[in-house]
């Protein structure tokens, strides 16, 4: 997917939470343990948290496999209005690393043991619009029960939650999209982590012979730059070295120096591009395509190796 399509789902998503922020900060508080007319043992509490409770089943079904991990359920009979925004915010990112997950491996999110059901597309555009859907849904229940109860909402409230170009502005909550070698990291700490698993036998196990070849030659290139051992980040990315990255709060955390991922059909080289003459190589390099931290290629044969290897020595070398 395009680098700034990227960046577009994964801010449609944030203001969609921003918008359910903002309805449940906005029900008056004699409302909030209010039951549904009509529908029996069901509160306005109990709708509101239930947006909270779904995205953590769907993040433990499609994420757990990958390494995002789900929240915890709240108490849909107890939970404040305070804690319920608190943890739309953790559930939030979840599902914002399960879009993210689908960036990065072609636009879909990757199969899961644990999905059964079927009836959702896993490509990306459908996984957004299914999640907004559901809690608008929802929304417009907690917005009709008021209605019956004889206690509208304010109209501040319910005109707030159409403001998506306002609420985008200050989309909450605010994560930024990780890349892959700033000097200083205003997000969380990144899910791909280092993993024992052998980086040999994953280039080994790629299907297609020509793309399994230019991955190992990528491999070669990257670790005589290096001067390091090629190790698997996460379930699909082939890291060489380690370096510390700063977070804006001053904690701490380990990423490599440089890396690429084979795609369904492309790899995708992640590599410094901050530093002098990046744009005079990248012009030298060939048929690539990319955003601000990653180039995409079809195939090494369209490539220029001299170039590659340039590139590569000099991302390497101004990443620290």
């Amino acid at each position: 997917m395009p680098a700034d399509l990227d960046a577009g789902v994964l801010q449609a998503w944030r203001t969609n939470s921003a918008v359910n922020v903002w309805l449940v900060e906005g029900v008056p508080a004699k409302l909030w343990s209010a039951d549904v007319p009509g529908i029996p043992r069901r509160s306005i509490r109990r709708i509101a948290a239930h947006l909270h409770n779904a995205r953590c089943r769907w993040i433990k079904t499609l994420g757990r496999e990958h390494g995002i991990s789900a929240p915890a359920h709240v108490d849909y009979r107890r939970v404040s209005q305070k804690a319920l925004v608190t943890a739309l915010g953790r559930s939030s990112r979840g599902i914002e690393d399960l879009l993210r997950l689908g960036i990065q491996h072609d636009g879909v999110v990757p199969p899961s043991r644990g999905y059964v059901w079927r009836n959702l597309p896993l490509d990306v555009g459908h996984v957004l619009t299914y999640f907004i859907a559901h809690e608008a849904h929802h929304r417009g229940q907690i917005v009709m029960a008021a209605r019956q109860l004889g206690q509208r909402l304010p109209s501040a409230v319910v005109d707030g939650l159409w403001q998506w170009a306002r609420l985008a502005k200050n989309a909450w909550p605010r994560r930024a999209t990780i890349v892959a070698f700033p000097a200083e990291m205003h997000m969380s700490e990144p899910k791909t982590r280092p993993t024992r698993a052998s980086a040999g036998r994953f280039l080994s196990s790629i299907k297609d012979p020509k793309r399994r070849a230019d991955c190992r030659a990528i491999a070669a290139i990257m670790k005589q730059a290096t001067r390091t051992n090629p190790k698997m980040w996460g379930s699909g990315m082939v890291g060489f070295g380690t370096r510390t990255i700063k977070y804006a709060g001053g904690r701490e955390a380990e990423w490599m120096r440089i890396a690429f991922a084979p795609r369904k059909d492309r790899i995708t080289l992640y590599v410094n591009t901050r530093f002098p003459g990046y744009q005079g190589l990248r012009a030298k390099l060939g048929k690539t395509s990319g955003g601000k931290a990653c180039i995409h290629i079809k195939t090494l044969t369209d490539v220029h190796l001299p170039t590659l290897r340039k590139l590569v020595v000099q991302s390497i070398r101004n990443v620290d």
